[in-house]
């Protein structure tokens, strides 16, 4: 179910995504390289600065690519991007596996315009994902405030889209289960006929 949220200076696209093979895309994160992340507080498994950080280029990926990209446009015509005017481009994209006793504190992913989670494999009790307050650019369609923090937990198929310079977390993951996940940064850039 498609919601989008009025929260804060951002939005919040929360949707669930139906129908893929999520199995078959775990089979895939087991052939991705990955590592843990010095420098900064996080201990989840992650390919980020190992895999060239797009793993949507997979070709276990291609459908939820489609269905990512699909959600994103939705979100950004809701903070009033024209699309006619900008098209959606893919920064990144990387794997993140929370082991029993992993975690990310606070980080934002500035300088992309949006950001997303998508749940490959994951319980409700497994680390929420904390948004905080936005800082950055602000959207039109994207004013409303509000003090404090949303909690969403993490969903087997569960989409969140989220400004990119929003602050968030990964709660500690206190179950002996893993959970899995792609994160995705894109930019909004102008189609040439607009510059």
């Amino acid at each position: 179910m498609l919601e989008v949220h009025a929260l804060w200076p951002t939005l919040l696209l929360v949707d669930d995504i139906e129908g893929l093979d999520n199995l078959k895309m775990l089979d895939t994160v087991k052939s991705i390289s990955v590592g843990t992340v010095k420098g900064w507080d996080s201990n989840i498994i992650t390919s980020f600065k190992r895999e060239g950080n797009v793993i949507l280029e997979h070709k276990a990926f291609k459908e939820l690519t489609v269905e990512i990209l699909n959600r994103v446009e939705i979100f950004a015509q809701e903070l009033g991007v024209d699309m006619g005017r900008y098209y959606i481009k893919i920064n990144d994209s990387l794997v993140n596996i929370g082991k029993k006793g992993t975690f990310q504190e606070f980080h934002d992913h500035s300088p992309s315009d949006l950001s997303c989670v998508y749940y490959i494999d994951a319980r409700e009790d497994q680390g929420d994902l904390v948004l905080g307050q936005f800082n950055g650019k602000i959207f039109k369609n994207a004013e409303s405030t509000l003090d404090g923090r949303v909690h969403l937990p993490p969903k087997t198929g569960g989409l969140r889209v989220f400004l990119g310079g929003t602050p968030h977390q990964v709660n500690i993951n206190n179950t002996e289960g893993t959970r899995v996940s792609i994160a995705c940064n894109f930019d909004l850039i102008k189609k040439e006929s607009d510059i």
